[in-house]
């Protein structure tokens, strides 16, 4: 079993709120040729920010969050979900946050 390492932080600017969530995790094992790896973030409350892996932004768009990163993909990796409060909500991830492998060849 992977081991993964997760850590959040806040921090006020102004009247906004910020909220910073950390997750390590090793590259997926068995990918084949054409494989896609997808991230998904299924719901959160207040405004994403940014999302970055091994430190390389990532599009953000929809609801839910989903974006292929198979190409920003390293043996070890770093993905930070920086939220930020709204007029009616504080910054948090309420949903799931996954990777999820695609095989073409399956269709899948």
């Amino acid at each position: 079993m992977e081991e993964q390492e997760h850590s959040k932080s806040a921090s006020l600017i102004s009247d906004e709120l910020f909220v910073c969530y950390e997750r390590r995790f090793n590259q997926p094992t068995g990918l084949e040729a054409g494989s896609v790896v997808m991230l998904t973030i299924s719901s959160w409350s207040g405004q994403i920010v940014d999302v970055t892996l091994n430190e390389k932004a990532i599009l953000i768009s929809g609801s839910p969050f989903e974006v292929d990163i198979t190409e920003h993909l390293a043996s070890h990796n770093r993905l930070l979900v920086r939220l930020a409060s709204s007029p009616t909500a504080l910054p948090c991830l309420d949903g799931d946050v996954a990777i999820v492998i695609l095989d073409p060849a399956n269709g899948s």
